[in-house]
């Protein structure tokens, strides 16, 4: 199952940031092991590492994909998070038809949901639900969002899923993977 190395990336940034380190002091807001360019947080029962710097976003877009991102990629951004059992990870970059071409081959198989079907407008509204651990920077789908790439229960846990779409007025792709246990 190649979307593992999302969760690997999950764990190895938390890690990198201190949050699974049992050594650590549990209601800390700050960590210094946090990674350059990355924005960390730690509660009770939560952790989250971002970055909107592309540099800093490569190799975790790598992991994800399998290819280093074309020049013509010129934003990526990446938020994990981990709560209690429940892992998430959101992700965008820039539009360029030739890489989403080698994402949906080297991902599939995947459900494609098209627009004015009645599942895009469910998985639309799925979607939009509330979901606090979702950056600003990540823009809900709409309904004029051509078609979202879907698949789960591709992971060895209770559940997972996988969410890509393209944003065309932003020039943005948008993927987002969970899962919990």
């Amino acid at each position: 199952m190649r979307l593992r190395t999302i969760i690997l990336l999950s764990t190895v940034t938390l890690s990198s940031c201190g949050f699974l380190d049992s050594n650590k002091t549990k209601n800390s807001k700050k960590n210094d092991d946090c990674p350059p360019n990355f924005k960390c947080e730690m509660g009770l029962f939560s952790s989250s590492a971002e970055t909107t710097n592309r540099e800093a976003s490569i190799p975790a877009f790598e992991e994800n994909f399998g290819f280093k991102p074309s020049e013509s990629i010129k934003e990526i951004k990446l938020k994990n998070r981990h709560m209690v059992d429940a892992t998430g990870h959101y992700m965008v970059f820039t539009y360029d038809s030739l890489t989403l071409k080698k994402i949906l081959k080297k991902d599939s198989p995947l459900e494609k949901i098209v627009t004015g079907t009645y599942h895009h407008k469910m998985k639309v509204n799925e979607l939009n639900e509330k979901d606090a651990s979702r950056p600003a920077w990540f823009s809900k789908p709409t309904n004029q969002i051509d078609t979202i790439y879907f698949k789960k229960d591709f992971l060895d846990h209770n559940y997972s899923d996988y969410h890509l779409w393209v944003n065309k007025k932003q020039n943005m792709i948008y993927l987002t993977v969970s899962y919990f246990d």
